[in-house]
C-alpha cells in the first residue's frame, strides 16, 4: 500500500482554508444520484442538545478501490424546494485523526484528514464512525464529494439520509393519555 508524497501539502491548511477549498470545487458536483458504496449509513440515533431531539447519523467512508486515497470530503447540502423544508447540519463530529467543520455561511460540512498519522482511507478500504446531527433525517440530501491528497477529485454523488426520527416516549398512565384527547 503505497502512500502519496504530496501529502505534505495538508499540514499547513487550516479547516477554514479548506472549506474555502472545497467550497470551489462544490461546482464540479453532479445533481445526479451517486453510487451508494462510497458512503454507508451504519446507525441511525437521536441527541439532545439544548434540550431539543435531533437525528445523529452515523456513516462510513469507502474509498473507490481504482483511485487514490481519500484524504477529505465535504458534504454541500441539497437546496430543498421551500425554506421551511431545509435540512441543515447542527453538528458534525469525526474518528481519531480526523477534523471536521460546518461553514456557517453556505451548510456545507467538511471532513480533513489531521495529518499527525496519515490516516487517509486508503484505496479499497473504509472507514467508520463520522457523525451528522441534522435538523431532520428523512428525506435529507447532501452532494458529497471524497478528495485525496492533492484536492483530487476521487468519487462524487449525492446521499439522501431516510433515518425516520423516533417519537420520544413519556411514561404516563392511560388515564393521562385519555385526558390529552379530552381537551
Amino acid at each position: 500500500m503505497r502512500r502519496l508524497s504530496s501529502r505534505a501539502m495538508i499540514p499547513a491548511l487550516t479547516l477554514p482554508l479548506a472549506v474555502a477549498l472545497l467550497t470551489s470545487v462544490a461546482s464540479t458536483i453532479s445533481s445526479a444520484s451517486g453510487s451508494p458504496e462510497w458512503i454507508t449509513i451504519t446507525r441511525c440515533d437521536t441527541v439532545v442538545i439544548a434540550g431539543k431531539t435531533y437525528p445523529q447519523v452515523t456513516f462510513a467512508v469507502n474509498a473507490p478501490e481504482e483511485r487514490s486515497s481519500v484524504c477529505i470530503f465535504f458534504f454541500a447540502p441539497r437546496v430543498a424546494s421551500a425554506p421551511a423544508d431545509t435540512c441543515r447540519a447542527v453538528l458534525s463530529s469525526a474518528p481519531a485523526g480526523w477534523r471536521t467543520g460546518i461553514d456557517s455561511s453556505n451548510g456545507r460540512v467538511v471532513w480533513l484528514q489531521d495529518n499527525k498519522d496519515n490516516q487517509c482511507i486508503l484505496p479499497g478500504t473504509s472507514l467508520g464512525d463520522f457523525q451528522i446531527v441534522l435538523t431532520r433525517a428523512h428525506q435529507c440530501c447532501y452532494d458529497f464529494a471524497l478528495e485525496g491528497a492533492v484536492f483530487d477529485l476521487v468519487a462524487h454523488g449525492t446521499l439522501c439520509m431516510n433515518c425516520d426520527h423516533p417519537v420520544p416516549a413519556h411514561l404516563s398512565s392511560w388515564g393521562f393519555l385519555k385526558a390529552i384527547y379530552r381537551e
